[in-house]
Parts: C-alpha cells; sequence; structure tokens
C-alpha cells in the first residue's frame, strides 16, 4: 500500500517570485557595467581628437569617479538597509542617464569631471552592492546559485557593449553615441526595477529552523529536491512526512 502523502511529496511548488527578481537584476547589472564602467575607454579617442584633451586627463575623470564610488557606497549601502534596494537603483539609473546626456554637450574639463563624480555615485548606486542585496533579501537556500547566475550574465557587459558603442560612435559619433547609450540605459534598467524588490514573509524562502525541520528535510522527497521548505507545514504534515507506511495488520489464525 502506497503511502497517503506520497502525492503530495512529488507535487511541484509554485514558481518562485525571486527568479522573475533575478532575471530583472541580470538584465540591469549587464546594461549598467557595459555603459557606465566598459563603455568608457571607447570615447577616449574620439574625446581626445575633437576636444584636445590627453588620455591622461581623460582617464583621470575616470579614476576619480571609482574613488568616488567608493566613497559614496557608504552612504549608498546605508539608504539601502534602509529603503531597500530598488528605490536606490532605480534612483542611480535615472542619475546616469541624465549624466549621460550632460556629457553629450560637455566642452571644457572641468565639466567633465564634475559629470564623472556624478557618474561615480550612480555607479555605487546601480552596480553590484546593491544587486547583491537584493538577491539576499531574496534567496536563501538557493543564494549562492542566484548569485553565481547574476555575476556570470553581468560578466558578459564587455563583450556585448564594447562592440556595440564602438558602432554607434561609428553611426552617429560619440555625442549622438552617448544621447543613444543614455536612452538605452533608462530603457532597459529604469523599468524592470518597478517589481517589488523584497518578498513578502509568505514568499521568502526561509531555512529550515529547527533540529525536526533538519530531520524532515533529510527524508522528504520535496525537500531534497529543492522544491519547498518543510518546516513551512502545517504540524500534522510535519509528523506525517518522514513516518513510515502503517505495519500490515496480523493474519488471523
Amino acid at each position: 500500500m502506497s503511502h497517503p502523502t506520497a502525492s503530495a511529496a512529488t507535487r511541484r511548488a509554485p514558481f518562485f517570485y525571486g527568479w522573475t527578481i533575478l532575471l530583472a537584476l541580470s538584465w540591469t547589472e549587464l546594461t549598467s557595467w557595459g555603459i557606465l564602467y566598459y563603455g568608457f575607454s571607447v570615447f577616449v579617442a574620439p574625446l581626445g581628437s575633437e576636444l584636445g584633451w590627453s588620455s591622461v586627463a581623460i582617464n583621470g575623470a575616470f579614476s576619480v569617479s571609482l574613488l568616488c564610488s567608493g566613497i559614496a557606497a557608504v552612504w549608498i549601502g546605508r539608504l539601502v538597509d534602509r529603503l531597500g534596494p530598488r528605490p536606490i537603483m532605480t534612483a542611480g539609473s535615472i542619475l546616469a542617464a541624465l549624466l549621460l546626456l550632460a556629457w553629450a554637450a560637455v566642452g571644457n574639463l572641468a565639466a567633465f569631471y564634475l559629470i564623472w563624480v556624478g557618474l561615480g555615485v550612480a555607479m555605487a548606486a546601480t552596480l553590484y552592492e546593491p544587486a547583491f542585496a537584493a538577491v539576499a533579501t531574496w534567496f536563501v537556500t538557493k543564494r549562492a546559485r542566484a548569485l553565481t547566475i547574476l555575476t556570470f550574465v553581468a560578466g558578459l557587459a564587455s563583450v556585448v557593449y564594447i562592440p556595440l558603442i564602438a558602432w554607434l560612435i561609428g553611426r552617429l559619433g560619440w555625442r549622438g553615441a552617448l544621447v543613444a547609450l543614455a536612452a538605452i540605459l533608462a530603457i532597459a534598467t529604469i523599468p524592470p526595477r518597478s517589481p517589488r524588490s523584497s518578498p513578502s514573509r509568505r514568499s521568502r524562502r526561509t531555512p529550515c529552523c529547527c533540529a525536526a525541520a533538519r530531520r524532515i528535510s533529510a527524508c522528504c522527497p520535496m525537500a531534497r529536491r529543492g522544491r519547498g521548505c518543510p518546516a513551512r507545514r502545517r504540524p500534522s504534515c510535519r509528523a506525517r512526512a518522514c513516518a513510515p507506511p502503517p505495519a500490515a495488520a496480523p493474519s488471523a489464525g
């Protein structure tokens, strides 16, 4: 006789919304890294040839932005703890898009440096640190896998965006390319962050929180397949999860 809970144990769990959040984060990190970080190197030569700036002066602005990003990360981290990652990353994307438009109209070196100070703050608000905070909020049991997926997708940013930016500069010039990149950044990173960025108490996957639940995890088919935490079951279900099948009644005689 089959165990009465066998069919329930093999039922698929409902779709976990955290994977949607991870997909949105991976897409926005790919775009943010490609435009704000890796794309700078493609603009060094056209900027120097048109404005007469040396490569040392141009690259110095990027170094200043990285310094400002590191300093601003402390403040950004406190805001992420207080407000959550979604509003911080959305504000960072809006700031970055506006500063790219300002860069497209730049004409002197001092303004160029000020723009990159602001882009350093925008990078602190949009790159890995707040994205990792969002992943850590949504994932517990599969956190390492989620972080691996996020960093793998974002690691393709240079492969995707350096050729794209070079093509845009060849077709539109560096100023037109910056306008196009500002539009791409706004479209690709602001709307995907509109879903909720923190799980509800029911939807969050929490680890098994007691010794009994860990024992259930060791022998429960659903727990072994990662289809749900047995600590969330009703007490009666937890009591029956690993109970052996009832023994057959002894025959008379």
